[in-house]
Formats: structure tokens, sequence, C-alpha cells
């Protein structure tokens, strides 16, 4: 069985570049270390790329879950080892950050899992009474939010009874007129002619009160 050579090459230029790309090289330091010209590269770095994504969009959500899980288990492994040389060295706020992102991470897991509908998200406790939340009441603020409740409640009924809504006799549905005080006249600033009606505003108890003047 012969080997087919220029292949076997490329594979393992496939496999140099992603390494290369996965320690954060630049794509001029990964053609250098591939001795490979501008144009050559170029086209090579679309290929490996387009590859890559080929082989991820015939993953299923849950293979590209699980090797997301991986990638991430990886990290906190590495955090573990960080953690403690920095409690060797009693450098306490980096272990304190170490233990805060490893926290983080297992947040993020369990986000990402939800989002790809591979774990169960339980919807949000969200409780309204009379337009208040009330989720993140103790039982005491609960308490006395419905006892307030019902204290406007028990008015209402004192006022009303048990009348239907049609049957409730409407209240004034005007308000009261107080015209600005650039508009009221005293009498004396208002001339008066033989045999002319005019008008006088009187204000008594916030309502204005109109009087006809007849004819003298």
């Amino acid at each position: 069985m012969e080997l087919d050579l220029a292949k076997i090459e490329k594979q393992a230029k496939y496999t140099r570049f992603f390494s290369l790309k996965e320690q954060g090289e630049s794509e001029a330091e990964i053609r250098i270390a591939l001795g490979m010209e501008l144009d050559d590269f170029e086209k090579f770095a679309k290929e490996c790329l387009q590859c890559e994504a080929d082989k991820l969009s015939q993953k299923s959500v849950g293979e590209v879950y699980v090797e997301y899980l991986f990638h991430q288990k990886k990290c906190i492994a590495d955090l573990e080892v960080m953690a403690k040389k920095f409690d060797q060295v009693k450098h306490y706020s980096a272990l304190v950050n170490s233990v805060k992102i490893r926290s983080d991470i297992f947040d993020k897991i369990i986000k990402v899992g939800q989002e790809f509908g591979l774990l169960e998200k339980k919807p949000e406790r969200r409780e309204i009474v009379a337009g208040i939340m009330v989720a993140k009441m103790d039982s005491q603020q609960l308490r006395n939010t419905i006892l307030g409740e019902l204290s406007g409640l028990e008015k209402m009924m004192d006022m009303y009874g048990d009348q239907g809504i049609l049957d409730v006799a409407p209240g004034e549905l005007h308000r009261d007129y107080v015209p600005p005080l650039s508009m009221e006249k005293p009498d004396s600033e208002v001339p008066l002619l033989k045999g002319h009606k005019t008008k006088t505003h009187i204000i008594h108890g916030g309502r204005r009160v109109v009087k006809k003047r007849l004819p003298m």
C-alpha cells in the first residue's frame, strides 16, 4: 500500500496551523512557521477554517456541548493547580479570584446547556399582587401587603356594599375651577356703563360663582 505523502504533509500542516492558532499566534507568525508564501498561505488558511466549519456543522448540538464541557473542565483543572500555587505563596487575592472564576465557569456550563436545550430551565418565579412584586418579600412583608390590600377592599365594600357596578351612582366628574390670579380683577378696575350688563366673579370654597349685575 503506497502512502500519499502529499496528503500526509498537508494534514501535518493542518495540525500545525491549528496548534499555533490555539497558542494565539498571528497569521504572519504561522505563515513563517509553516514556511509558506503569502498567496499560498492565504488559500491554505481558508481551506483549514472551512474544513473545521464543515466538521462542526455535521455535529449534533449534544456533541458540540460535550466538547465544550470537556474544554471547560480542563480550564477548571488548570485553575485548581494555580490555586494551590497561590495558596503556597500566600497570594490570597489571586486565590480568591481563581475560586470566583471557577464558580463563573460552572454557572456558564449550566447556562449554555440551558440555551442548547439540553438542560431544563425552570421559569423565574414571579408573583404579582395588585401590581406589587412579592417574589422576594419575606413573610412579614408579604403579610403586611395582604393586610393593606384587604383594608382597601373593606373600604370599598363599606362605600358600595354588594351593588352591581352599573348600580353605583357616579360621583362628580368635574373639578372646581380656580382661575389664575391674573384673570381676577376687582370690581373697581372694571368700567361700568349705564344700562350695560356685566358679570363679577366671586370665589367661594375654591368654586367660581358667577353673578349677574342687573342694569342700573
